[in-house]
């Protein structure tokens, strides 16, 4: 009647000698000898395991046997769980933290897409649409003295046509800490207006940005199709907390049958169910720099759930942000 059994793990009769052996564990443990221990920092899925990552710091996580990249040496970034020193066109990074789960304040790290890489940095765009965000209350406005801006650079009230100061709460300060802001780079801005708006909307100002949201024509430039511009946006995006003030993004389930030919369906305009897009890819609108304005009608560019380069009203308040910065490459 004897069965071979053992804690936490499986086990087999050797029928030729009449001993039992364990043959595996269960998930967060690992084997020492015939026992099924609980996997710790020194043990990490296997006997003896540490786990260690060049330039640097990992950690098991213990429920799993597997270890973690939880931070890079300065001067390396974090792309595919490894620690590297020089970034190419189309890496996912890891860089500065951020709310993305649903109905939480809790920040998790951001991923960010490599668009290009200069000879000292390298310019990145938020994988995900990251918030809702108006581009401004309300009136005919470009990129320097709008809302948007100053919200994502912590600007005070002076840049901002209605004197609202971001000092300490804008997207920099919550996104990134002191050593992490020291990574991101002034850039000096143009500001056309957008093409195919009225041609009596003036060019902004050229503008000194740490971050900022790409122009109608970068856009078109770095995601040169309209599959390429789809960006689904963060749970937090669609279900912040209230106590964030945000409005919940406007989601759509998209499908593309080519590159171009893109379109939409299950649109939500309030956000009411996070898991809309289960069954193929979520989209939401996000904001272009570029203003484009009448006398009458207040706009900016965008791009829209099926990809395509648009203009919609500055107030809008079911559109969102993708930021974009320059990290160096040595301070």
């Amino acid at each position: 009647g004897k069965k071979c059994t053992v804690s936490n793990g499986t086990a087999t009769c050797n029928t030729s000698t009449g001993t039992c052996s364990t043959t595996g564990c269960n998930t967060g443990y690992y084997l020492d000898g015939a026992t099924c221990k609980a996997n710790d920092q020194n043990n990490c899925g296997t006997k003896g395991k540490k786990c260690t990552v060049s330039n640097g710091t990992s950690t098991c996580d213990t429920s799993t046997g597997s270890c973690i990249t939880t931070g890079c040496d300065t001067g390396f970034w974090l792309v595919d769980g490894a620690c590297v020193s020089t970034l190419v066109v189309g890496d996912e990074v890891e860089f500065g933290r951020y709310p993305q789960n649903e109905n939480s304040d809790m920040p998790s790290p951001l991923t960010w897409q490599v668009l290009d890489v200069t000879k000292d940095s390298a310019l990145l765009i938020s994988k995900y649409v990251l918030e809702q965000y108006q581009y401004h209350d309300y009136g005919a406005i470009k990129w320097e003295e709008s809302n948007v801006r100053s919200y994502l650079n912590g600007f005070d009230g002076t840049h901002n046509e209605y004197g609202i100061d971001y000092t300490g709460k804008g997207f920099i300060d919550v996104a990134f800490n002191a050593e992490e802001r020291a990574w991101i780079k002034q850039v000096t801005n143009t500001n056309p207006n957008a093409p195919g708006c009225w041609e009596s909307t003036p060019d902004g100002n050229n503008t000194e940005d740490s971050v900022f949201l790409l122009s109608y024509n970068e856009v078109d430039y770095f995601f040169q199709t309209n599959r390429l511009r789809i960006a689904s946006p963060t749970a937090y995006a669609i279900h912040p907390p209230t106590s964030s003030g945000r409005n919940n993004l406007w989601t759509c389930q998209v499908t593309c049958s080519d590159d171009y030919s893109c379109s939409t369906s299950d649109c939500n305009d309030n956000g009411s169910d996070v898991y809309l897009c289960s069954t193929g890819q979520c989209s939401s609108y996000w904001w272009l720099r570029s203003s484009c304005y009448s006398p009458r009608q207040y706009l900016a560019a965008c791009v829209n759930v099926d990809g395509v380069v648009c203009h919609d009203y500055v107030s809008n308040t079911v559109l969102g942000l993708r930021p974009v910065l320059y990290v160096r490459k040595t301070l």
